[in-house]
Formats: structure tokens, C-alpha cells, sequence
């Protein structure tokens, strides 16, 4: 025999008299939890199944090393994506910046290079300036015979260069 507990509430104490004896519900009572809309009953029935099979999951995918591993995979894809865009965009940022900088730049350099000719004019005897522009004129228009011949000297220089690092 169970202890009665005590309660407040009459119709508690009702239902556990007749759990203990055996008595049937009164059909009032059981019209009461029965519902009319098989609905609500349906959407309560797939929640729990819902519940249940994630309850069962839980522990099968702690133990799916597999699983596991495609996940971090995926999860470190999404990360180094967004590192790479990020990264991608900084570098995008900074070309257009020193795209927007390289005018300024570079008529500082050619400033700079026209000055150096100018001093070198100056400091180059005249016999040596036309030296190198009849020399300069040569090259123009025989273009293809002095590139042969530069070939064959950087041949001959990495050639001697090559003997000389085996010794």
C-alpha cells in the first residue's frame, strides 16, 4: 500500500483514490482531456518526435569523428573565405591608393632623372656626347644585329662565369 500524500485540491485527491482502487474516470473527466481538434494533438505528437530524435542524435554525433571533422572543415572554409575577401578588399583599397598617389610620384622621379641628364651633359666631354649618339643612331637602325651580338656577349659572360664557379 502507497502513503497518501497530502493536497489541497479535492480533485487531486479523487484522482489518486481512484488510480489506487481501480475506479474508472467519470466520462465528464474524460471528455475534459480528450480534444475535440485532432490538430493540436498531431503538431504535439510531431514536437515530441521532434524532441526525441534530437535527444537521440546528440550522442551519435558526439561520437561521429567523420562528422565532426567535415563539419570543423567546412566551418574553417567559411572562415578563411571571409579572411580571403577581407584580405582581397584591403588590397583593392590599397592599389587605388597608390594608383591615386603614383602621378605625384612620378613626376618627382622625372624631375629628378631630367636633372641627372642635365649634369651628365654638362660633366661629358662634347667628343664623347657624339660618340654615343652616332652610336645611339647605329643601334636604331640595325636594331636586330646589335641584339644578336648582346646576346652572344651574355652568353659568353654567364659561359666564363659558369667555368670560373666550378674550380
Amino acid at each position: 500500500m502507497t502513503p497518501e500524500r497530502p493536497t489541497d485540491d479535492k480533485s487531486e485527491q479523487t484522482a489518486a483514490t481512484r488510480a489506487r482502487t481501480g475506479q474508472p474516470r467519470p466520462a465528464a473527466a474524460a471528455r475534459e482531456t480528450i480534444p475535440s481538434d485532432p490538430q493540436p494533438l498531431a503538431e504535439d505528437i510531431e514536437r515530441t518526435r521532434q524532441q526525441l530524435g534530437d535527444s537521440v542524435e546528440a550522442p551519435a554525433a558526439k561520437v561521429d569523428v567523420g562528422a565532426q571533422a567535415r563539419s570543423k572543415a567546412a566551418e574553417m572554409k567559411t572562415r578563411v573565405a571571409g579572411a580571403a575577401g577581407t584580405a582581397a578588399d584591403r588590397i583593392t583599397a590599397k592599389a587605388a591608393d597608390l594608383r591615386h598617389q603614383l602621378p605625384g610620384k612620378t613626376s618627382g622621379l622625372t624631375k629628378t632623372v631630367a636633372a641627372g641628364r642635365a649634369k651628365a651633359r654638362q660633366i661629358t666631354p662634347a667628343p664623347a656626347q657624339q660618340a654615343a649618339a652616332r652610336g645611339a643612331r647605329t643601334v636604331r637602325q640595325r636594331p636586330g644585329e646589335y641584339a644578336a651580338a648582346a646576346a652572344v656577349v651574355l652568353l659568353l659572360i654567364g659561359w666564363g662565369l659558369g667555368r670560373m664557379g666550378r674550380r
